[in-house]
């Protein structure tokens, strides 16, 4: 059979044709759209489920209180006896895996929130198993919102996939604001990078609801972490015990990086606990 050529069709065969083509068409995009969705579902598969356990929690009370900016973090350090008595071991909110938590201080840290990062896609069997939440916080002058823009501070957090290494980047334009009258620049002073262990899915679900600039209060404990994995090999993580200890090494030799197993989250007047 001769096929026509365009020009020599009706108007009834071309309205066929062009009917035969729209769904020759309309197949291969549905066909295509399923294929992306389930690539999509499959490499996202566990930020869904993550945004669906804790994205929708309640908070568990309310408090008026108003959250005290000005000062520094609160930290009273355990003897060696209450570290050895707080010991535990904490399994993951989001998987199997086990580690031994080592509580080293009493912490409480308030002011306002320059950066927060829970982008974890690539997770592994230790550090990212536990600390689900990286956040930067500001106190003192720099927990003012007026003088925090007046210095136009610029700010991100982010994990290096490839390394597994978490980094907040802040930087002052008009650092002359977070000068004393010693002429020291006191900026780095008065902010902290801290990886947070949630203590539950409520404390979880409480730092999901953080948003940049709004004050908030984060109450619960330094802690170090163990873990012995099932090939044999022994790893630890060492949280910073100071505000002023500098990257890499920082004051214990694991980065200047407080690690915090998180109790309680106060936002305005929410509470996660």
């Amino acid at each position: 059979m001769i096929e026509k050529k365009f020009d020599e069709l009706s108007v009834q065969e071309v309205e066929e044709k062009l009917a035969r083509d729209l769904a020759v068409h309309n197949k291969f995009v549905r066909k295509r759209t399923i294929i992306i969705l389930i690539v999509l579902l499959f490499v996202f598969r566990g930020a869904i489920a993550f945004w669906l356990r804790f994205g929708f929690i309640m908070p568990s009370s309310y408090d008026k209180t108003p959250i005290i900016t000005q000062n520094e973090p609160v930290q009273i350090n355990y003897s060696a006896d209450e570290k050895r008595a707080k010991t535990f071991k904490m399994k993951s909110l989001i998987n199997d895996n086990e580690v031994t938590v080592i509580p080293q201080a009493y912490y409480k840290i308030s002011g306002l929130v320059m950066a927060m990062n829970h982008d974890f896609i690539f997770v592994s069997d230790f550090f990212d198993s536990a600390a689900l939440y990286d956040i930067g916080i500001a106190w003192g002058q720099l927990a003012n919102k007026k003088v925090y823009k007046s210095a136009k501070v610029k700010c991100y957090s982010a994990k290096t996939e490839l390394t597994g290494s978490r980094i907040l980047r802040c930087k002052a334009k008009n650092n002359a604001v977070f000068r004393s009258k010693n002429d020291d620049n006191v900026f780095q002073q008065l902010y902290s990078h801290s990886h947070l262990v949630p203590a539950n899915d409520r404390v979880m679900g409480g730092l999901l609801k953080i948003r940049r600039m709004q004050i908030v209060e984060l109450e619960g404990e330094l802690i170090d972490m163990e873990q012995d994995s099932k090939r044999g090999v022994h790893r630890e993580y060492r949280t910073s015990m100071s505000r002023t200890d500098g990257f890499p090494h920082g004051d214990r030799g694991h980065g200047n990086c407080e690690t915090m197993y998180v109790k309680k989250v106060k936002i305005g007047n929410r509470v996660y606990k």
